[in-house]
């Protein structure tokens, strides 16, 4: 399993941060994203990607405003996904956590490219989407 963390400095308050990565029926900041669907439930969701991937995810931890995690899979995969908002004087530190396991001989060496790339996105995308709320 590789695991791999970012910790960035958002100019805005948590709470914002919180709404924009917690709202699972506005996801369009998403570029990576062609849908998210939402089971009846709230804690289970389907992100489907422009690259052809799906993820089944299910969120295992939301504490308002400071921590947010879910643990994702499909076919060829499992992992975790983890959020942590510690407020700062200048708006916002996240912590973002991702951890995977890819099935087969070379999933070891994809694992980290995968996460790097989507963690990438995610960070960027958000960046976007704080400055357009």
């Amino acid at each position: 399993m590789r695991r791999i963390m970012t910790r960035l400095e958002l100019p805005c308050p948590a709470e914002r941060i919180w709404r924009v990565i917690t709202d699972l029926e506005h996801w369009s900041w998403r570029s990576g994203l062609t849908d998210l669907l939402v089971e009846r439930d709230g804690r289970h969701f389907v992100e489907k990607f422009r690259d052809g991937d799906v993820l089944f995810c299910r969120i295992t931890a939301f504490a308002p405003c400071r921590w947010y995690a879910l643990d994702m899979a499909n076919d060829r995969l499992f992992g975790h996904w983890e959020v942590l908002l510690i407020p700062t004087d200048q708006g916002a530190r996240m912590e973002l956590t991702s951890e995977v396991w890819i099935k087969g001989p070379l999933g070891n060496l994809l694992a980290k490219s995968w996460l790097l790339r989507r963690q990438r996105r995610y960070v960027a995308d958000l960046r976007r989407a704080l400055e357009g709320t």
